[in-house]
């Protein structure tokens, strides 16, 4: 019990079908030294469906700072997929540090959810936890996110139409259609919201001869 990290592979002997074998298990765990952060993420991998494992798990990544939250973020969001019920510590612990941390955090959290959203595995769970973060995250922060969303729905409007345009008047109509963009105050990018945007420079801006035909915007 001294030595946390030795902790999964004891996990992986436990027969979880023998109740006295895992109650044990649940009374070490009382008793267990903290593992780092980092090395708590492995017992949220699948391989460890017990709730009190993963509880544990949680307890340990209580201690992080901002900064090592947002750096495991995305691996946070993914073990969201493993856990037996919507609403569990895991996800308790991301909303607790988003809403503390909107835009080191928070900002990345929704953004994270909503690049899976259309997965029918996890759309429930992620649109569940959108909204709590949206309803519990306050007006001013909640408009600056639908900003955001809107932002990138017109310009994913535009990239698509793009590609049904013949090659000689693409870039022409690219322009064109960025131009109506509406961009009424500045919006934070979702990619970092240390910037913000007011407008589009539509003279430089251009797209990708790659498949996808990606926007290049400046």
């Amino acid at each position: 019990k001294s030595k946390p990290r030795c902790l999964p592979q004891l996990l992986r002997a436990v027969d979880w079908a023998i109740t006295d074998m895992v109650y044990q298990v649940h009374k070490m765990l009382e008793e267990w030294k903290p593992l780092n952060p980092f090395n708590a993420l492995e017992l949220l991998d699948s391989k460890f469906a017990d709730t009190r494992v993963r509880s544990f798990a949680v307890r340990c990544l209580e201690s992080m700072s901002d900064a090592e939250c947002a750096q495991l973020l995305l691996q946070l969001i993914q073990v969201l997929k493993y856990e037996p019920y919507h609403v569990s510590p895991l996800a308790n612990f991301l909303l607790h540090r988003a809403l503390r941390s909107p835009y080191r955090i928070g900002q990345p959290f929704f953004w994270g959810l909503m690049s899976e959203i259309h997965c029918p595995d996890v759309s429930e769970r992620f649109g569940i936890l959108l909204e709590m973060y949206l309803r519990l995250s306050g007006q001013q922060h909640r408009e600056e996110i639908l900003g955001q969303v809107d932002l990138l729905s017109q310009l994913e409007g535009v990239a698509r139409e793009i590609k049904t345009v013949p090659k000689e008047t693409r870039l022409r109509v690219l322009r064109e259609r960025l131009s109506t963009v509406s961009i009424p105050r500045p919006v934070s990018l979702p990619l970092d919201a240390r910037f913000s945007v007011g407008g589009l420079i539509v003279d430089k801006c251009k797209y990708m001869d790659s498949k996808k035909l990606p926007l290049w915007l400046v």
